[in-house]
């Protein structure tokens, strides 16, 4: 087995010795702590079949020719959506697989291409009814379809898979309607990976677990498992040998399937309303603001410098960003920036030629807020929603003038 990683002391280890060595070395210890965390753990056996931006796929073979898949997303630099059939009042129309694939493709832009389509979510397939119902509660880009009819069926084993694609974040906890009614805008029931679904029976599984592989406290990696035959405890194994650290049981038997860049790899006959689609890449979207005003470059200018406001949503460049890595990338490749890195309240916010500094680093907190240089908040001043109003740097206050939303 294949694997990098550092206790979670070194970091204090690494402070330590800062005291002692050259800004340099310091420099290099950094980087070599970085590389370390972001290597991923390749178990013995699994080799890479497919790789593009932030999307890898392994492949186990066994004897009998049923063989083990692993998909790996960095949501930091790819996007995962959930995709349905239409749906009301908690029923959901379901589909094939091969229709969940043309859906996916639908929505491919010129920075995100589907590379990955699974299955997803448990439901009622008891006399194949179509629409059916949601087994354990299902939330779609900020839509809540159900709570799940089923939560009694395995008590203490429900779980959830929550994430935020264009904040690079996902969890996996207890089921919790609080969880679907907060403000992750996507949401899908599960099963802890010890619920008793012939537990001991080789079948085709869906297992999802995920990893946190920078250290800073929030998963931003995803881990989806797909299998032709084998056990609860097997498929378990697997992702904990990926590096996992949360895991849970999403649909399996005959509703698994696996299609890779169109190519199905496990196949079904059966329809599904739920399946999760893995692109490569980050769209281009434009991100919302206090009173619906979208986060905008004045007057579409790709000049360094420029100021960013808040202007009425018109889909122009102007206001399409792509957050990668936690740089938010704009109009003329240009990155969102703090002018003269200064961390004083009031600072202005501008588009700049990308340098990879602090001043061009942001993190998706609470599923809304960016948090910049010196911990302060994208803010739009006064809480003004006129058109025009200036963005500025300010200190985090939870007020709807540092409130963002995107969904991708």
């Amino acid at each position: 087995m294949k694997k990098a990683s550092l206790p979670k002391s070194s970091s204090n280890f690494i402070k330590l010795l800062c005291g002692t060595l050259s800004v340099s070395v310091c420099v290099f210890l950094g980087v070599a702590k970085a590389t370390q965390l972001l290597a991923q753990t390749i178990p013995s056996g699994f080799y890479k079949i497919m790789e593009d931006t932030g999307v890898r796929v392994y492949k186990k073979d066994y004897q009998g020719g049923k063989p083990d898949y692993v998909t790996v997303v960095d949501l930091r630099k790819a996007t995962i959506r959930n995709l349905t059939g239409s749906y009301s009042n908690g029923n959901v129309y379901r589909k094939s697989l091969n229709t969940f694939w043309n859906d996916a493709v639908a929505m491919n832009t010129t920075t995100a291409k589907a590379k990955v389509v699974i299955n997803g979510t448990f439901f009622d397939n008891n006399g194949s009814p179509n629409p059916t119902k949601i087994a354990f509660g299902l939330k779609v880009r900020n839509n809540k379809i159900s709570y799940g009819y089923g939560l009694g069926e395995f008590p203490g084993k429900n779980r959830t898979l929550a994430f935020n694609s264009f904040g690079a974040s996902t969890s996996i906890q207890s089921h919790s309607n609080s969880t679907f009614d907060g403000s992750t805008p996507d949401v899908v029931g599960a099963l802890d990976v010890t619920a008793n679904k012939s537990a001991s029976e080789p079948l085709e599984r869906t297992f999802v677990g995920n990893i946190d592989s920078d250290g800073n406290g929030v998963a931003e990696t995803l881990l989806l498992f797909s299998t032709l035959k084998a056990t609860q405890a097997a498929a378990d194994n697997v992702l904990k040998a990926f590096g996992a650290t949360s895991r849970a049981m999403l649909d399996g038997g005959g509703s698994t399937f696996l299609i890779i860049d169109g190519n199905p790899k496990i196949s079904t006959t059966r329809t599904v309303p739920h399946a999760v689609a893995v692109y490569a890449g980050k769209p281009e979207n434009p991100i919302k603001g206090i009173g619906g005003k979208c986060l905008d470059v004045s007057g579409g200018s790709t000049t360094s410098g420029t100021q960013i406001q808040i202007w009425d949503c018109n889909g122009t460049a102007a206001q399409k960003w792509s957050f990668t890595d936690g740089v938010l990338r704009g109009i003329g490749g240009k990155c969102l920036d703090v002018s003269g890195a200064n961390t004083a309240n009031g600072t202005k916010i501008q588009i700049w030629d990308c340098n990879g500094t602090p001043a061009q680093k942001w993190t998706f907190v609470k599923d809304s807020v960016f948090r910049g240089i010196g911990g302060k908040c994208l803010d739009v001043n006064g809480g003004n929603t006129t058109s025009g109003t200036k963005v500025q740097l300010w200190d985090c206050n939870n007020s709807a003038a540092q409130s963002w939303q995107r969904i991708d």
